[in-house]
């Protein structure tokens, strides 16, 4: 499993496969975000952590409501958790698109910032992320948001 720092509370990274990796996942982190529609084992399997469980698909196809609508209540886990000073990491089975989607909606959440904007830490944190054209494209389409959020800096912060 690979995974990298988007800010000091925030991480995406790949599916967290093997026994001795998922025991591990507690000593860094608090809180794991499952995104892999198809990789949705049991929050028992992570001990210590708290597990969100929040598939979607990735098959190149548009996503559905429903799919939208989880990712955007994944994302408001994610930033209700960083909120609360805990250590997230968002996965998928590659930790690029879905888990992608999920931290740009966090991040957005969080500071406040475009779709784009957002896009754009994530992207600049992990390499690859969000190539899914259709979540790209949601992304793009949402504006900054009113009212007050996170200092940005917590959105540049980098390891």
């Amino acid at each position: 499993m690979t995974c990298d720092a988007i800010t000091e509370a925030l991480w995406i990274g790949s599916a967290p496969l093997g026994t001795s990796t998922r025991r591990s996942l507690h000593e860094q982190f608090d809180v794991l975000v499952l995104m892999a529609e198809e990789y949705q084992p049991r929050a028992a399997s992570f001990p210590g952590l708290e597990v969100v469980h929040a598939g979607i698909s990735d098959n190149g196809s548009p996503p559905t409501d429903t799919e939208l609508q989880t990712a955007a209540w994944a994302a408001g886990e994610v930033a209700a958790a960083v909120r609360r000073g805990k250590r997230v990491l968002v996965t998928c089975m590659m930790g690029l698109n879905r888990s992608g989607l999920a931290c740009a909606l966090a991040l957005r959440m969080l500071t406040r910032c475009s779709g784009r904007e957002a896009m754009r830490v994530v992207r600049q944190a992990r390499t690859g992320a969000i190539f899914n054209l259709w979540f790209e494209r949601v992304l793009e389409g949402m504006p900054a948001l009113r009212g007050p959020g996170l200092a940005r800096a917590s959105a540049s912060a980098r390891r």
